[in-house]
């Protein structure tokens, strides 16, 4: 089942136009956090013990900021630039043995000069419809995204995701240049309601 889901995913998202990129699990506050325009609470970051390269110094929680540096490192690819990525965050668990989760996720970006919520919007319709699935959006209040133009995603009552526009600030911390929207999802909520 869940390999059927993550396949899915895939051939809808390349289906709408986007590219597959697969990054590290490892990452560091700088990225995870502040460049994402939040203030990290200390209790959530998984560190890495004895990290041999101090850039990665913790395991990510979720994957956009993956997607952000992607394409701040691409900035002079043609756009529109459209990226996903299906992968494994790690996120506390006080009552797993390790401590930690891993938990499947879906992100996505779309960014160009005209780069909005509706074109979220529309992707996160595509997919989600594709799997039969009905949702809700939200308003709420996210420092990765512009207020008033970000939302959770739920289901059923369950939260599984966020959907928005960018904060200027986070595309000037990544060095990007045009707007930008974003969807994530926890798939593996997704999956408990299949």
């Amino acid at each position: 089942p869940a390999c059927k889901l993550r396949e899915a995913v895939r051939e809808v998202m390349v289906g709408l136009g986007f590219q597959e990129v697969l990054s590290f699990t490892m990452s560091n506050p700088e990225s995870l956090y502040r460049k994402m325009n939040l203030n990290p609470e200390p209790e959530s970051i998984v560190e890495v013990e004895n990290p041999r390269i101090q850039y990665f110094t913790c395991l990510r929680s979720w994957l956009l900021p993956s997607l952000m540096e992607f394409l701040s490192r691409n900035v002079h690819v043609e756009y529109p630039q459209k990226v996903f990525e299906v992968g494994y965050c790690i996120v506390r668990d006080e009552e797993a043995e390790n401590m930690t989760r891993d938990v499947e996720k879906l992100a996505c970006v779309t960014t160009h000069s005209n780069a909005n919520f509706a074109e979220a919007k529309a992707v996160l319709d595509a997919l989600l419809t594709s799997l039969s699935i009905q949702y809700e959006i939200e308003e709420t209040e996210h420092g990765s995204f512009i207020n008033g133009r970000a939302g959770k995603i739920t289901v059923e009552g369950r939260e599984v995701g966020l959907i928005g526009e960018i904060h200027p600030q986070v595309l000037e911390n990544w060095r990007l240049r045009n707007p930008a929207s974003a969807i994530e999802i926890n798939l593996d909520e997704i999956r408990m309601l299949l």
